[in-house]
């Protein structure tokens, strides 16, 4: 039998198993730490993804009726813009309507529609795009987007030859899904005289929450908030009158939104509920009263 070297400690047949726990502990620590950090970094950074569908033109802008088509082009810090003007540049019109289109269209998806509309001769009607979408350089975010939409108008007026102070009491939304909160942002920092609002969600933090739970908040960058905008909007002096619609069948953004929203601002929004709308088909439910709608605030004021 092996005696002990002098000045050593006896084997201990429990080390093992203590080394093995302890592993097992800190794992069972540290591995949903990094999970969460990796779904962390995959939410801070992928967002836009998710947020943003941005395609490009496949057909040339000049294949489409020029008689009322004026392509504008401006810079931003995101690079070169573009947007589109219908109606007759040789008049100054006495109402313009600035379409935001939704996550993944383009401002010419909505010139077939607009062009077609019987709005009369005096109202304009401003396809937007945003950063990356289309014809325009850079990357979409909340400030490029807004900073873009400035350009657009400012470009519009340059090229009706009208001061851009007298253009802007002249200006109404109509956005859909995401062009609802695109639109929202610009209308809460004009005075615009009429909105129209297809499927809205309440806010970015809202959505964010309703799919990958109230965890992650603070990783949202791109935030957009419809009901404060139309909080801010409610309490002018002349608050301009939104017209929201929304489908009780829509898989994007539920229904319950569009009815938040409307509750908010009762005494400037007309809510119009489709039965058995989707988040695209409630544009062509609704477009007799859209017209109606747009037709009524374009008078002037």
């Amino acid at each position: 039998m092996e005696k002990p070297v002098a000045g050593s400690e006896p084997p201990n047949p429990s080390a093992p198993r203590w080394r093995w726990r302890r592993s097992l502990l800190y794992a069972a620590i540290t591995f949903p730490i990094i999970c969460y950090a990796l779904l962390a970094a995959l939410l801070y950074f992928g967002q836009s993804l998710v947020i943003y569908h941005p395609r490009r033109y496949e057909v040339d802008w000049e294949e489409l009726p020029q008689e009322r088509l004026t392509r504008l082009q401006f810079k931003t810090k995101q690079g070169q813009q573009t947007a589109w003007y219908i109606g007759d540049k040789a008049r100054s019109p006495r109402a313009v309507w600035l379409v935001f289109p939704g996550n993944a269209s383009l401002g010419l998806d909505w010139f077939r529609r607009m062009s077609t509309a019987p709005l009369g001769k005096d109202v304009g009607v401003l396809l937007i795009d945003y950063p990356g979408y289309g014809d325009s350089e850079g990357r979409p975010n909340p400030v490029g987007i807004l900073e873009a939409t400035e350009g657009a108008v400012d470009a519009l007026a340059e090229a009706l030859a009208v001061p851009r102070s007298e253009l802007d009491p002249r200006l109404n939304i109509l956005g859909h899904s995401l062009g609802a909160a695109t639109g929202l942002q610009f209308a809460a920092r004009h005075p615009i005289r009429g909105a129209v609002l297809f499927a809205p969600f309440t806010s970015t933090p809202d959505m964010g929450r309703r799919m990958v739970g109230p965890f992650f908040d603070w990783l949202l960058v791109h935030r957009f908030d419809n009901k404060e905008c139309l909080r801010e909007m409610a309490a002018r002096r002349h608050p301009p009158e939104v017209f929201i619609i929304h489908g009780d069948a829509d898989a994007v953004i539920p229904v319950t939104m569009g009815r938040q929203l409307a509750a908010r601002a009762p005494h400037i929004v007309t809510y119009r509920e489709i039965p058995g709308g989707d988040h695209q088909n409630i544009i062509d439910e609704s477009w007799n009263e859209v017209i109606d709608f747009i037709r009524q605030h374009s008078q002037e004021p």
